[in-house]
């Protein structure tokens, strides 16, 4: 299964190469900057690739090269050169790798002195080969883009410079020779280290706030119980003087009311008294009257 799955995506890349030089031929005639750029570099559809269309694995659409200027150097000899300066355009190329799948890639233009700081962008990488036909207009609006956003003479519109932007940021590059990341990816991981060492620093802000109020609030209960222990003393002692003052009002009212039976009775002594006097009294007088009478 696997075996007849890669011939079958080998012959749906031979199908595309095939008719390469059509499909993108078609897409020249309709586009407004290809006529300009066509006739400053000359646009080149070649299924098999530039070297002669002798390989199979490789179709290229690329803009040729054209003089731009002169410089004059002077050789070991001492005698002057006189060499031309060269533009060249941009290329579109797809390879076929072994295993039937296809990569799409985007070579900028330049010139001997300007060129841009990737290599190439890695445009797509197709799977399923019998989508090229499809793909191939989305990677022709990109090349054009490219190609007017790197070449010398491009007159890049608004639209064509967002596209190239977005390549430049959401597609990996070579640079130097090296694989680089997306810088959409790169953005994101700084993005997200500067947001987790925010959050993480809020984090333990918000831990270390919230430790020391809870110290700070089990040092208030602790205070708030030692006060409200203290009230409870306050009020024990309160109830217990008023307990004490109310036996002891109880005590003077007893003494009182004793006082005033003390006091009855010695009214009651002393009128007892009065009358045990004036009692005698009389007899005595009624002695002296008797003793009178005698004598």
């Amino acid at each position: 299964m696997s075996l007849n799955s890669r011939n079958q995506r080998n012959s749906d890349f031979d199908n595309f190469k095939n008719n390469a030089k059509g499909i993108f031929e078609a897409f020249a005639e309709k586009d407004p900057s290809n006529e300009r750029l066509h006739n400053l570099f000359s646009l080149c559809i070649c299924p098999g690739g530039r070297d002669g269309g002798l390989n199979d694995k490789e179709v290229e659409v690329f803009y040729g090269n054209r003089p731009i200027g002169k410089k004059t150097q002077v050789s070991n000899n001492f005698q002057t050169i006189t060499r031309l300066e060269t533009a060249h355009g941009a290329t579109l190329a797809y390879f076929r790798t072994d295993n039937g799948h296809v990569i799409c890639n985007l070579y900028p233009a330049k010139s001997e002195n300007q060129k841009p700081l990737e290599e190439v962008i890695l445009l797509d990488y197709i799977k399923s080969p019998s989508t090229l036909t499809k793909k191939a207009k989305s990677h022709w609006d990109m090349f054009i883009s490219y190609m007017e956003v790197t070449c010398i003479d491009g007159e890049p519109s608004l639209i064509q410079k967002l596209r190239v932007f977005y390549l430049k940021n959401f597609k990996q590059c070579v640079i130097n020779k090296t694989l680089q990341e997306k810088r959409v990816t790169n953005l994101f991981k700084e993005v997200s280290k500067y947001v987790l060492t925010i959050g993480l620093s809020g984090f333990l802000i918000l831990v270390f706030t919230l430790f020391k109020e809870n110290i700070e609030d089990r040092k208030s209960q602790a205070k708030y119980k030692g006060q409200i222990s203290t009230i409870e003393n306050i009020n024990q002692a309160a109830s217990e003087i008023s307990s004490n003052t109310k036996r002891i009002d109880e005590s003077l009212q007893k003494i009182m009311e004793l006082q005033e039976q003390i006091n009855k009775d010695t009214q009651k002594i002393m009128n007892n008294t009065l009358e045990s006097k004036e009692v005698l009294s009389e007899s005595i007088s009624h002695l002296k009257e008797i003793k009178s009478d005698i004598e």
